[in-house]
């Protein structure tokens, strides 16, 4: 969601992971900020704003007066610069890991950086994201990270506990009391044998935290294990018929995709004369003479489906963008409909660009903040018309369960304007960016550090941002049938509407 790295997770379906979206405080600091929204109410929003990142010089290597110790304030990182050089630790207060020579070090994905008038606080900033980083000079690199770590089970096992206690932000809204949950744990460390004792030992601890973006993923004997509890309900609902048919889960989950996708939008919505870019993965035209339709199943990978290429996604979606309202103005349109229903995720700058394109003043969109910062600061996101062709009549923005990750963020934006009215399902409230940690044995965790807020405070992580004008989107044997019912009953809402 920011102009960096991504993680192989998107490609597993999990969302954009990306370099420097990760986090390093205490449990009790990550409670006492989220405790009382758990359901979409008000968190505690910091008072302080960080420092935008347009507001940075531009990053053009390391200077001398970046040269030191550096702790990030969140995201759990340790930064050792020397001349030319720097090295990279993922740290917390009770454990530390280097880098491993698969991790591109923080400087590479950034492209804005400034030192403090009294270099205490280096602060890094990746365009076209305004959310920064905070890093603050320490005089030693602790003990811990000069010692190799231990990556026996116990040593796996401590590093797994400090990781998820000092960064996950949102056990509370999951009714989970880590805490206990450790101590269970820790009791049974005798009894574990083998990696595949631990995994489960793990996965036991992880139980019942339903979060779109948590997930632990291993190679045990030559075999790639995942523990991903995040999946949402329509594709639960398929893989439970498909499994009727014989259809494997990954099968189940395809043939709904192509159902919804490709034969319900292509032929039943759009009648055979839609358009498609991004690789199929952008679809547009007229869902009937008067009413335009713009879907999109992620937030990039519209240029490289692998998420490589952001700005060439860009640049893809901006073209398709100029087309598509070009044909709505052609057919002098009375409402669009933007249809997320079926948005995986992937970039915040995408979907601010899609909702750029139907603003007809700047608004207030989110905010956003690291709940695992020891001085948590906020990041404030405006949203600017777009520069090309906009619409700015009535907006249907229709969101479903499977509706995630940056296409939350395109929810909680499109939610800010005012022609636009929420229509549908519930999303699914992954909205934090994935924080990815490695353990000491190979194995990857990644967690929800981060709290993102809609222009009235409102946080919906766990909840899922509710729609104003509730629909049903995926329903029964035939969730391509119940789609396009819903885009219908937007129509007909279009023309009731005045």
């Amino acid at each position: 969601m920011r102009m960096k790295p991504v993680s192989a997770a998107l490609v597993a379906g999990a969302g954009v992971a990306l370099a420097l979206a990760s986090g390093c405080t205490t449990a009790t600091a990550v409670t006492a900020v989220t405790a009382d929204a758990p359901d979409g109410g008000a968190p505690h929003l910091p008072a302080r704003i960080g420092a935008a990142a347009s507001s940075l010089p531009p990053f053009d290597g390391l200077t001398p007066a970046m040269a030191g110790i550096w702790r990030s304030n969140g995201y759990g990182y340790l930064a050792v610069i020397n001349g030319e050089d720097a090295i990279f630790y993922h740290i917390t207060d009770d454990f530390c890991l280097g880098f491993t020579e698969d991790e591109d070090g923080l400087f590479e994905s950034i492209d804005r950086a400034g030192v403090s008038a009294d270099g205490a606080k280096l602060t890094l900033g990746a365009s076209p994201e305004p959310h920064t980083y905070e890093f603050l000079r320490i005089e030693e690199i602790p003990p811990r990270c000069e010692s190799a770590p231990d990556d026996t089970f116990a040593g796996v096992f401590d590093a797994f506990v400090s990781y998820m206690s000092a960064h996950y932000a949102f056990f509370d809204v999951y009714g989970v009391d880590w805490p206990a949950r450790v101590a269970q744990a820790r009791a049974r460390l005798a009894d574990i044998s083998s990696d595949t004792d631990l995994f489960d030992l793990f996965e036991t601890m992880l139980q019942g935290i339903d979060d779109g973006h948590l997930a632990l993923v291993a190679e045990i004997d030559g075999e790639i294990r995942e523990f991903d509890p995040g999946e949402a309900q329509p594709y639960l609902d398929a893989i439970e018929t498909g499994a009727a048919r014989g259809l494997s889960p990954r099968e189940a989950k395809r043939a709904f995709d192509h159902a919804v996708w490709v034969d319900g939008v292509d032929k039943t919505i759009l009648g055979g004369a839609g358009k498609s870019a991004g690789k199929g993965w952008i679809k547009y035209g007229l869902a009937d003479d008067k009413v335009g339709y713009f879907a999109t199943f992620t937030s990039g990978g519209f240029a490289a489906q692998d998420f490589s290429d952001p700005l060439g996604d860009l640049s893809v979606l901006e073209t398709a963008l100029d087309d598509a309202l070009a044909l709505f103005d052609a057919a002098d349109v009375r409402a669009v409909i933007i249809d997320a229903s079926m948005n995986h995720g992937g970039h915040d700058f995408i979907s601010r660009a899609i909702a750029a394109r139907f603003a007809a003043e700047p608004v207030f969109a989110y905010s956003k903040f690291a709940a695992d910062a020891s001085d948590p600061y906020r990041t404030d996101v405006e949203l600017a018309p777009a520069q090309g062709q906009r619409f700015t009549g009535p907006v249907y923005f229709l969101t479903s369960n499977i509706t995630v990750s940056a296409a939350e963020i395109l929810t909680l934006t499109m939610r800010a304007l005012p022609n636009v009215t929420h229509a549908g399902g519930v999303t699914r409230g992954a909205f934090s960016d994935i924080l990815e940690k490695p353990l000491p044995n190979g194995w990857l965790l990644m967690l929800s550090n981060e709290v993102y807020a809609d222009n009235q405070g409102s946080a919906f992580e766990g909840s899922g941002a509710p729609p104003r004008f509730p629909i049903t989107v995926f329903a029964g044997d035939d969730p391509a049938a119940a789609h396009a019912a819903a885009i219908r009953a937007l129509i007909k809402q279009s023309r009731e509407t005045k």
